[in-house]
């Protein structure tokens, strides 16, 4: 993944409601406030909506049931704050209305935990991290060189 993510600690900017439709196999999330984005991020196929001044606001999108598998997991500790993109090649105003895929459609293992309605996408245990609430119930994980390498969502299912 050649994108490089800063985190910043403060209030959570993105509030709403995380849920997840067995009909449409996907996540949905419903805005408090009505913003949309105006690019996104594809991890997998779920994309994460990114605002004009490049911070990630949320998880929406396809989000299959099949692909998930089962496990305990422990849910990392965070802090809540605003997840940029820090790179000079990417810019959300530039790329308005088009996705860029950060992984394969597959790429990233999907686990969710027995014990609670929390999912990650990419690595559960990573160690020697960087954990930030992005979004209510969206968590990044991002190791020290700000690479992206886990999303954790609890959706309402």
């Amino acid at each position: 993944m050649d994108m490089i993510f800063r985190a910043e600690s403060s209030q959570p900017t993105n509030k709403g409601r995380l849920v997840y439709s067995k009909s449409d196999d996907a996540l949905i999330f419903h805005s408090s406030d009505g913003k949309y984005g105006y690019s996104s991020l594809l991890i997998n196929d779920l994309e994460l909506a990114v605002d004009d001044d490049n911070s990630v606001m949320f998880a929406d999108g396809y989000f299959p049931k099949s692909n998930w598998k089962f496990a305990n997991l422990t849910i990392p500790e965070s802090f809540e704050g605003k997840l940029y993109i820090d790179c000079k090649n990417y810019s959300a105003l530039e790329n308005q209305h088009v996705s860029k895929r950060l992984t394969e459609p597959s790429g990233w293992i999907v686990t969710k935990d027995n014990n609670s309605d929390w999912i990650c996408l990419g690595n559960p245990n990573s160690k020697d991290r960087l954990v930030i609430e992005f979004c209510t119930m969206h968590k990044a994980v991002l190791d020290h060189d700000g690479n992206l390498i886990a999303i954790w969502l609890k959706p309402e299912i």
